[in-house]
């Protein structure tokens, strides 16, 4: 008769099946799970429930009884408690939800929270296909539901990830962004081309090109008062750094925005195809990128393809080529100084010229024939 060879790891025992597994020659775990080592249905659930097992030792989890009511919890319940008693905007809540689940629900969502350790969170970290920033980014609702439950020391305390060297700011040309609005006016309506003119022309956020309404412009001062934004399509009463600000509306915008259908109605500046308020920048990011997949755009105009956040970094590079202050460019911007410096520190000093190096020398010492010498009380 031959003999039953059993798959690694598994064995009759009693009357059920035993699963284990080993570390370095030692046996770390084991437990019995019911069935019939002798049916291949009962045998399989049993190699698949130690492969499971030996995932979640891969990852860094330890073994551990979770069957004690009231001791620990469900990871995947732990996050949702902590999203549903958040106080941040929406756009931060939903920002956080989308981030748990996309990385850390799938593969941590049965997990009890008190026993997930460092080691698991940084495995699955190496695991992602993104930039070290965005996984940075990734560990702030995770670190903040350690915090919601109480659990000390916190399992990502421990994880540091490097920052990457800060890419390079783009911008656009003048001359760029003169054929850019000019290829706009004669491809859309004047809605389009007065979005594209206001970002270009004030640096404002799309979100607070959104809110814009026509109560905060004043065409005759060439000033727009920036004190609200549309983010995710809902409306945010504040600005993002919540400080309400004055922006200069340059000379050659304001004919693009004397020229809109919606200043009839004296609302919101921007409607959508319905008439209504405008709750996201699709149709204007339609119109951007069809420019640039224009195959005879591309072939009369040398302009490389960008984003439409790079308007506002253009006004930025516009404001410093100009020689304004970078304190006043920063308060235009809706910047901190220091994030403005931060941000734009290389355009800094490539406007600022060299003009100024004799100043770095400071102020010198007045010379003293004999420092030996005590001074004379007089």
């Amino acid at each position: 008769m031959v003999e039953q060879r059993w798959p690694a790891g598994i064995r009759p025992w009693g009357e059920g099946i035993q699963i284990r597994l080993w570390k370095d020659g030692q046996e770390i775990y084991s437990e019995t799970v019911s069935g019939d080592p002798y049916k291949p249905s009962d045998l399989a659930s049993a190699v698949r429930r130690r492969n499971e097992l030996k995932s979640r030792l891969t990852l860094g989890f330890s073994f551990h009884d979770s069957d004690q009511p009231g001791t620990v919890t469900l990871f995947r319940d732990d996050a949702q408690d902590y999203i549903e008693t958040l106080d941040v905007d929406y756009s931060t809540a939903l920002s956080y939800h989308n981030i748990l689940n996309k990385h850390w629900l799938p593969v941590l969502g049965g997990e009890v929270t008190q026993f997930i350790t460092s080691q698991a969170i940084n495995n699955i970290i190496k695991g992602m296909d993104v930039s070290r920033k965005t996984k940075r980014n990734n560990l702030v609702p995770l670190r903040g539901i350690f915090r919601h439950k109480h659990i000390e020391p916190n399992p990502t305390d421990s994880i540091h990830i490097k920052k990457d060297q800060k890419a390079e700011i783009d911008r656009f040309r003048p001359d760029d962004r003169s054929t850019i609005i000019d290829y706009l006016s004669k491809k859309n309506d004047a809605q389009v081309v007065a979005y594209f003119a206001l970002f270009f022309g004030t640096g404002m956020r799309p979100g607070e090109l959104l809110g814009l309404e026509y109560s905060d412009l004043d065409l005759k001062e060439r000033k727009v008062h920036v004190h609200q934004q549309t983010v995710r399509r809902r409306h945010k009463p504040s600005t993002k750094t919540h400080m309400r600000r004055t922006v200069t509306i340059p000379a050659w915008v304001i004919p693009f925005i004397s020229n809109l259908p919606s200043q009839f109605k004296y609302g919101h500046v921007f409607l959508n195809n319905l008439g209504t308020k405008c709750l996201d920048t699709d149709l204007f990011n339609d119109a951007w990128n069809n420019m640039f997949d224009d195959p005879k755009f591309r072939r009369d105009h040398n302009i490389r393809k960008r984003r439409p956040y790079t308007c506002r970094h253009s006004r930025a590079a516009e404001l410093l080529t100009m020689g304004v202050k970078p304190a006043k460019a920063a308060r235009q911007l809706g910047h901190s100084v220091e994030m403005f410096f931060g941000t734009y520190s290389e355009w800094i000093d490539e406007f600022q010229g060299d003009d100024d190096d004799h100043l770095l020398e400071g102020v010198g010492i007045s010379p003293v024939t004999d420092r030996s010498q005590k001074p004379e009380i007089k």
